[in-house]
């Protein structure tokens, strides 16, 4: 017979009447008539309904917190009676646990990347309001724009602006050390720290009066910088000495953050003064701006107004160009093109490879559940409910779920060390955040962790606690569909597995091939040499000649150099047309076009090939930019098949440009050029280099023995310029294919932890298949079956699941693979040697992972299979 709890306000209602009752009961017995003692009895009560609300507010905050520590005690018991279950089969749990482990542990630790690039908002005051500010109509804007065009719209801005800041990044000097220590710098308006929210941990930020010309010169060090200096308490007040003048530290920023949110972290802050000077220097050009969009304006609102703006303003003020501004929301410089597609392949990589754990996880469980069929039986005919079985089978994947979200943070943590000396300077260089092992990234990984708990406890609870006690009784926990769900399952890891394999050997393939380019340059024997000439002690283009004439003397003189080459400015051409003279323009045009001025040495140094015409003369120097070496994919691109000597072109509106020579080679981006195939040089002026330059330095030998004398030969000279890169051409060479080894490491070392896990998940089905089938393999060989024919059957089941499998994967590898064509060099998403490579390698292992069953059920011995039944 059921028990049927009261209702609480038919208690609360009989425990009112009766205390109304007890009063009115002994005013009676003291003489007091019945009908004034019960309205005697009422009075004193009081008012009857607040005490019934007050009453039923007490029973349903006590059935609250009888039902919540009845919850938590029942919790507690499944937790027990969990960990008990695991405990009695140790090699499971730990199973599971390193499953969960790997699978958890290697998203998290490309979370930590993704999310420090891309995901993490960026921790300024109001950074949904921030809008970056580029010059140029649309598809052709500039970040970096004169101080002129930068403080005109800052008057005019307020129709969609509340504030503005603009900044400059530059290169200063520490003067006052034992040695020249380069500082990178950033020059930015006043009142921008306050603005951006960016915490000062000692002293102050910049005034107002920071920014008024001809006053003293301050300085705010960066956290980094102040941390490379050791935190030095005494430190504000202090002078240090720049190549530009002393300044006063007033400041220190806090960490977090960087500012701007792309590009080398800063050491020093400077600001901007109202006559657009930073430390004693000309600014020059603002290289970004950044306006403040009014509270509730959105992006194309506030791009309307500017639009406006810019059309009275070249109404009042007409100019060639014109005012045009672009405005989009600051971030737009985190990873973009192929790092952010890599990126984002990455993180489907581990997703992928997580749903590979987890269902290895629930196959484990599944079996695990099949031999449980009895307890389950047992519990049930007990009085147990299938929710109650359902929840401890929930607690139970819960726990495993705990433990490999605690292996995974451990794993997680030492995988962003690993990886931190592998990132690509370009990812780095995108990056506003430190890739760590923080509270987002706990979060991510106990959260995957839950929800893959969930998967494990619910799962095989669907499967499990429908075991009846008479199938139980019988041994019918493994049915026909148990052993259809389980080999689904391992088919499903394999075809996962292999779609990750095969995006592998694509980007093996594509690395091979990329490898295989020839750069035009013997970039095994030349050093190369950076550094940045201050203007303040060479203003001139002549000193900055004679200080490159004496280096080049200097580093000549020794006997491991053969020859000496400078080049000098260019950079990159964007967004202009090319033509040539005597032909139309063509209708594709490159994204970007590299160029760089050299001296006439470059082409023998770098041992370039002249396929035409001939190389630099000291005569082309007065010429400049009206004569130029091209490469042959330029040539081509402009004249096909004909002579380029002494025809010419132009690049937009620049003044036309007369090829003197052609090479047959080179790639000033490195070997991948697929933004940038035509390739330009320039003579040095006759005016002088530029600031920047580079220094390529040929040997006959090992050209890593030529740093040290690079070094000593810039000391010499100058002890207190700074050098900004010394490293052999290799080196190079090799920072401009970091993404491409990043990523094919990445995706091998995650290939092969799927193809690991679908490995494992094979070898357990089929040694639980050969367990459960034991009678029927000794009943085969008692009837004359040979050793051979019973490892066949094993080995063919084991061949059914991988083929199924793998012709599942190369369908999941031929769709997929799309998504990484952008990170593929000459070489077809769908590379017929990728794939079947891919396939092959993986049925090697997957026959191996089949061997050990199949030997052990060789081992079947047919009286003691018949005398265990």
């Amino acid at each position: 017979m059921g028990f049927r709890p009261r209702d609480p306000k038919i208690e609360i209602e009989r425990e009112v009447q009766h205390h109304i009752e007890d009063c009115a009961q002994q005013l009676i017995d003291r003489g007091m008539p019945a009908d004034a003692a019960w309205a005697e009895a009422r009075r004193r009560f009081g008012d009857a309904a607040s005490v019934r609300r007050e009453l039923e507010e007490i029973a349903v905050e006590g059935r609250f917190r009888e039902m919540a520590a009845e919850t938590v005690r029942s919790l507690a018991a499944d937790v027990r009676v969990a960990l008990r279950s695991l405990r009695r089969r140790p090699g499971f749990a730990i199973a599971v646990v390193a499953t969960l482990t790997l699978g958890i542990g290697a998203a998290t630790s490309i979370f930590s990347v993704l999310d420090a690039v891309l995901l993490r908002p960026l921790a300024y005051r109001n950074a949904d309001r921030w809008t970056e500010v580029m010059r140029g109509p649309a598809g052709q804007a500039q970040m970096s724009f004169e101080v002129d065009f930068f403080q005109k719209w800052r008057d005019v801005g307020d129709s969609f602006a509340d504030s503005w800041v603009g900044f400059t990044m530059q290169s200063f000097v520490r003067t006052d050390g034992e040695r020249a220590e380069p500082l990178d710098g950033l020059a930015i308006t006043p009142g921008a720290i306050e603005a951006l929210g960016v915490p000062v941990l000692l002293g102050r930020g910049f005034t107002d009066s920071d920014a008024v010309p001809g006053g003293p010169h301050v300085v705010i060090l960066t956290q980094r910088y102040w941390d490379r200096l050791g935190r030095p308490d005494d430190i504000l007040g202090h002078t240090i000495g720049l190549d530009t003048g002393p300044a006063t530290v007033v400041g220190i920023l806090g960490g977090g953050v960087r500012f701007p949110e792309y590009g080398r972290g800063r050491d020093i802050w400077i600001p901007m003064r109202s006559d657009f000077t930073a430390a004693g220097r000309d600014v020059g050009f603002i290289q970004g701006a950044w306006a403040l969009r009014r509270a509730g304006m959105t992006v194309e609102a506030a791009q309307e107004r500017a639009d406006a703006a810019a059309a009275a303003l070249q109404e009042a003020k007409p100019t060639e160009r014109g005012w045009p501004v672009v405005l989009e929301p600051i971030g737009r410089f985190r990873a973009q093109g192929e790092l952010a597609q890599g990126l984002w392949v990455l993180s489907g990589t581990v997703t992928l490879l997580l749903l590979i754990a987890v269902v290895n996880g629930v196959n484990l469980l599944l079996v695990r559940a099949t031999t449980r069929a009895r307890e389950f039986a047992v519990r049930a005919s007990l009085g147990c409910s299938k929710a109650r079985l359902t929840r401890q089978l929930l607690v139970e994947g819960a726990v495993l779920g705990l433990g490999g979200a605690l292996g995974a943070v451990a794993l997680a943590w030492f995988g962003v060390r690993a990886l931190g000396p592998i990132l690509p300077s370009s990812l780095l260089f995108r990056s506003p955040y430190a890739v760590a092992v923080e509270g987002r990234t706990l979060v991510f990984a106990f959260a995957s962790a839950l929800a893959a708990g969930a998967v494990l406890g619910l799962v095989p609870s669907l499967a499990g606690v429908r075991m009846d006690a008479l199938s139980a009784g019988r041994g019918g926990g493994e049915t026909p569909r148990h052993r259809r769900a389980r080999k689904g399952l391992v088919a499903a890891q394999i075809a996962l597995s292999l779609t990750l394999l095969a995006i592998a050997g694509l980007l093996a393939r594509s690395l091979g091939t990329l490898m295989q380019v020839d750069t035009g340059f013997e970039v095994e024997r030349i050093a190369v040499l950076e550094f940045q000439l201050p203007r303040e002690r060479y203003p001139s283009g002549a000193e900055r000649a004679d200080f490159i004439a004496r280096l080049e003397e200097r580093i000549r003189s020794s006997a491991l150099v053969e020859s000496v080459a400078v080049s000098s400015g260019g950079g990159f051409m964007f967004g202009n047309a090319i033509e040539a003279e005597d032909g139309a323009v063509p209708e594709s045009q490159p994204y970007m076009i590299p160029n760089t001025h050299v001296t006439g040495s470059y082409i023998p140094t770098l041992g370039l090939e002249l396929m035409e015409g001939r190389g630099f003369t000291p005569a082309d120097a007065a010429r400049g930019k009206e004569v130029a070496v091209v490469d042959r994919d330029l040539s081509h691109f402009l004249w096909g098949d004909a002579p380029a000597v002494g025809r010419r072109f132009r690049v937009g509106d620049a003044p036309w440009v007369e090829v003197i020579g052609v090479v047959r080679e080179l790639r000033l981006m490195g070997r991948d050029q697929r933004q940038g195939p035509h390739q330009i040089l320039f003579p040095v002026p006759e005016s002088g280099p530029g600031s920047y330059m580079h220094v390529s330095i040929r040997t006959p030998g090992d050209p890593s023995a030529l740093l040290a004398l690079a070094r000593e030969a810039v000391a010499d000279i100058d002890p207190w310029l700074p050098i900004i890169g010394l490293r052999t051409a290799s080196d190079v060479l090799a920072e401009e294919e970091a993404l491409p080894r990043f990523m094919l490491l990445l995706m091998s070392l995650l290939a092969a932890a799927a193809v690991v896990l679908a490995s494992v998940g094979l070898y357990g089905v089929l040694s639980y298949a050969v367990r459960t089938r034991e009678r029927e393999l000794g009943v085969r060989m008692a009837l004359g079956a040979d050793r051979r024919g019973v490892m066949g059957l094993v080995l063919g089941d084991g061949f059914r699941i991988t083929a199924t499998g793998i012709a599942l994967g190369l369908v999941g590898a031929a769709a997929s693979a799309r998504l990484v064509e952008s990170l593929l060099y000459e070489v077809g998403p769908r590379d017929p040697w990728a794939l079947a490579g891919s396939a092959a390698l993986f049925l090697a292992v997957a026959l191996a992972a089949s061997y050990v069953p199949a030997r052990r059920a060789t081992g079947i011995h047919p009286a003691d299979a018949l005398r265990a039944e």
